[in-house]
């Protein structure tokens, strides 16, 4: 008994998608997601890197405030400042 090969379900693709409604993504700076802060926890982080970039400053420590100047507090604001998926 000879059997055929079964037709593709899609061509020139391995996993055949599904037809359906498509969720498109919404990024957002000021909503809370999952896993992001919302606008009261983005400025209290701000305002936070801001008194310990004066600290810094007023300290007298050039190694302690060209440390926080210019690495600590924009990689933290950078990734509070984020835009995040919320949906």
């Amino acid at each position: 008994m000879a059997f055929d090969a079964a037709p593709p379900a899609v061509t020139g693709r391995f996993v055949p998608t599904v037809a359906g409604p498509a969720v498109t993504p919404v990024y957002s700076r000021w909503r809370g997601g999952p896993t992001s802060l919302g606008p009261i926890g983005r400025i209290s982080w701000t305002v936070g890197v801001v008194l310990m970039a004066a600290f810094a400053v007023f300290s007298g420590s050039i190694f302690f405030m060209g440390m926080w100047i210019l690495f600590v507090g924009p990689l933290v604001l950078r990734s509070v400042w984020k835009r995040d998926r919320i949906r």
